[in-house]
């Protein structure tokens, strides 16, 4: 089943303690979250207990998390680590209507779960492959450019998360081997991973996230000033969106000090003129 919004207003978030967490986990109804991204964080000490408390009830559920109400699904489903439903990119408790839940079909939103279950064991290359197939299950329903606001946002939704994956495929592989310089596997993730985000970008212009993730992979690809000027401009629009969720924030603060460092690397100053 799919989780619904927390009736307790009172209800602390189980990774940050902030209190009014919205969402609860959808299988051992025990828990609460604030978004996608506090659940991500505390799946690895809440799995094994969130499995114990769901024992003799549900043998598992579809969505631990969604930003959006839903209702219970008569046949239970494998547990997952995530609300890829919707929580959509920012979606909120508190937040403006235009960050609103993104309303994924239930089947594509099961794909999406198997994919973040993936995700969250850190098995990013089998998880770019499965957001492939939601990506491409949703695109024979509504076409490569869907004319509906929802079914971008849907479209939107997955390309970011597609892209999210591919990008922390190339972070784990940099942080095992000590790897910082050009690798062309490592290249071909990024270029994926700004194919992606810009689709996303254009397909839903006040997804926050994607326009971080296309920074991102602008740097992965190469830290040109050109691609650094790039990624500079991604981080700021990024930063000045309202839609932008509060577990981003720090993040995109970081990585707009990143782009602007290396954009300001890469180009000349005339003698004489003080540097920034």
């Amino acid at each position: 089943q799919a989780a619904v919004m927390a009736s307790n207003e009172n209800a602390p978030c189980a990774h940050c303690s902030k209190v009014g967490a919205p969402v609860r986990c959808s299988q051992c109804k025990c828990v609460y979250y604030c978004d996608r991204e506090c659940q991500r964080q505390h799946w690895k000490s809440h799995k094994r207990a969130c499995k114990e408390k769901a024992t003799g009830s549900a043998s598992g559920a579809a969505a631990p998390l969604s930003g959006a109400a839903a209702s219970a699904r008569a046949e239970p489903a494998q547990p997952s680590p995530v609300s890829a439903a919707g929580a959509g990119i920012g979606a909120v408790a508190g937040e403006k209507p235009s960050a609103a839940a993104v309303a994924l079909p239930q089947d594509l939103l099961d794909i999406a779960d198997a994919a973040w279950a993936l995700e969250a064991e850190e098995n990013f290359v089998e998880a770019v492959d499965k957001y492939g197939e939601a990506i491409k299950a949703l695109e024979a329903r509504v076409g490569d450019e869907p004319e509906g606001a929802e079914d971008r946002r849907s479209l939107a939704l997955l390309c970011t998360m597609r892209a999210t994956a591919n990008l922390r495929a190339i972070w784990k592989v940099r942080e095992v081997n000590k790897q910082s310089g050009a690798d062309p596997e490592l290249r071909r993730r990024a270029m994926h991973a700004n194919v992606d985000s810009s689709r996303a970008a254009e397909a839903d212009t006040q997804n926050a996230e994607a326009w971080l993730r296309k920074g991102q992979a602008a740097l992965g690809m190469s830290a040109t000033q050109q691609r650094s000027k790039d990624a500079f401009w991604c981080m700021q629009k990024a930063a000045g969106m309202p839609s932008l969720p509060a577990h981003l924030q720090h993040e995109v603060s970081q990585w707009l000090s990143i782009s602007r460092k290396t954009l300001d690397s890469q180009t000349e100053m005339p003698p004489g003129c003080p540097q920034a």
